[in-house]
């Protein structure tokens, strides 16, 4: 009769409790795509850049510095993401971004805006 009142109480407790979620959230600088770079230029960082992000499997990214080709190639290889973000020249594809990424699969978008 002791484990089971035991047992009783401890379910009870367990589906009256509140359980904290984890959200793993990632930042990265992604260097602006400029042929300056030389052999560090986008086009030899992007598979490495998509390798980290794999890896880690963020819920949530930012990056920095990300022009409008490298926004894009990332949204189109990374299939379980959204992002909101403008470029900050003209509010649309104009200069860099500072967007941030989120898996869609886990999270809706309710809102977003740019300041």
């Amino acid at each position: 009769m002791k484990k089971f009142l035991f047992f009783s109480f401890f379910a009870a407790a367990l589906s009256s409790m509140n359980f904290a979620q984890s959200i793993n959230v990632m930042t990265y600088n992604l260097r602006l795509d400029t042929p300056n770079d030389g052999e560090n230029r986008w086009d030899n960082r992007k598979d490495l850049v998509l390798s980290q992000i794999n890896y880690y499997e963020p819920d949530v990214f930012g990056i920095q510095e990300g022009m409008v080709n490298q926004v894009t190639w990332l949204d189109e290889n990374l299939k379980s993401y959204s992002y909101v973000g403008v470029g900050r020249e003209d509010g649309k594809t104009g200069g860099e971004f500072s967007a941030v990424f989120y898996n869609s699969d886990k999270f809706d978008l309710l809102d977003s805006g740019t300041f």
